[in-house]
């Protein structure tokens, strides 16, 4: 796994690319084209395949869900695409499962990201506001368009920074909390009905 240590205010956050974490099975893409879908784009084996991209299809615009096998923390967004057909602004929106264009359109999204020419063909990180991000099942990311204003939009490789959301149980009993049939009778009365 890769890893990285990301400012986040105060704190250091200790990031990964959270691509093990990615659900493929329940992922997707709008508007790909047949030939090269979000799986090449999004999933580790095809990321570093100089012939597997996301592709747009019938326009410029993307609109891809990425759903997680657990919550994460989502930090940053990290894109490569080429300088002329990469793309250049994203609405993102989190935990948002059944967006399609008009929706995401006309939705309040989460966070706006513009994007610079330079900074996506170098593949740059693109920090978010974490306090948005801090329970996330599932992105869904609108691609507006691309640099060179061209019919498809390229991206080479979309990795999601952030870190695990830890399940945690709590043993009430730790902090005086008694059942209510403990304290009258015992499991054995409680099981019998007396």
């Amino acid at each position: 796994r890769r890893r990285a240590a990301l400012s986040c205010g105060a704190a250091m956050v200790d990031c990964i690319d959270l691509v093990e974490y990615v659900s493929p099975e329940q992922s997707f893409c709008l508007n790909e084209a047949k030939d090269h879908t979000y799986r090449g784009c999004l999933l580790a084996e095809q990321r570093i395949d100089p012939k597997a991209f996301l592709q747009s299809d019938c326009d410029e615009e993307l609109l891809i869900h990425v759903a997680f096998s657990q919550n994460v923390r989502v930090t940053g967004l990290q894109i490569q695409g080429p300088g002329d057909k990469g793309p250049s602004k994203l609405k993102i929106f989190a935990n948002k499962e059944s967006l399609d264009f008009d929706s995401a359109k006309s939705e309040k999204p989460t966070q706006e990201l513009t994007l610079r020419p330079d900074d996506v063909s170098a593949g740059n990180r693109f920090n978010l506001l974490t306090a948005r991000y801090k329970n996330v099942y599932a992105l869904t990311i609108l691609v507006e368009g691309n640099f060179g204003e061209e019919e498809e939009t390229v991206i080479n490789s979309l990795a999601v920074w952030g870190s695990v959301i830890e399940i945690k149980t709590v043993d009430l009993r730790t902090r005086g909390y008694v059942p209510k049939w403990e304290s009258d009778k015992g499991c054995d009365d409680y099981d019998k009905g007396r």
